[in-house]
């Protein structure tokens, strides 16, 4: 007989969209956040003075212009894994229904053949 495996389907569409949601967020936020760590670290090292002006006008020698596009591939690589987890949900469901199937065919005394259904012989039956 065929064991039946037991999915948490809701579970899984939760966890497929929080990641979803999670890399939307970071893409939003991430940049914003780095370009303005950056820019207060650079202040604060170089002073608040003209001097210190000039060098964080000049920033964007830190690779600032950069953050958008690592936000984004944060962001990408986790809605990936939750479209990965849906994938995974749903294969795990294509395969509990078929073991289903096969258990209920089991249970009716029938077996697949090439040909389609077949009926046990008897000291196979269940």
């Amino acid at each position: 007989m065929t064991e039946r495996i037991e999915v948490d389907q809701l579970g899984v569409a939760r966890a497929s969209d929080d990641c979803r949601t999670a890399g939307t967020d970071a893409g939003t936020h991430l940049a914003r956040l780095l370009a303005g760590l950056t820019k207060g670290a650079i202040e604060a090292a170089a002073g608040r003075d003209d001097y210190g002006r000039q060098i964080t006008d000049g920033w964007a020698n830190s690779q600032a212009e950069t953050f958008p596009d690592f936000a984004k591939g944060i962001e990408e690589q986790l809605i990936g894994r939750g479209d990965q987890m849906s994938s995974c949900g749903e294969n795990a469901r294509a395969t509990d229904d078929a073991a289903a199937q096969q258990v209920r065919a089991t249970d009716l005394g029938l077996t697949q053949t090439s040909q389609g259904w077949a009926t046990l012989p008897p000291d196979q039956a269940v």
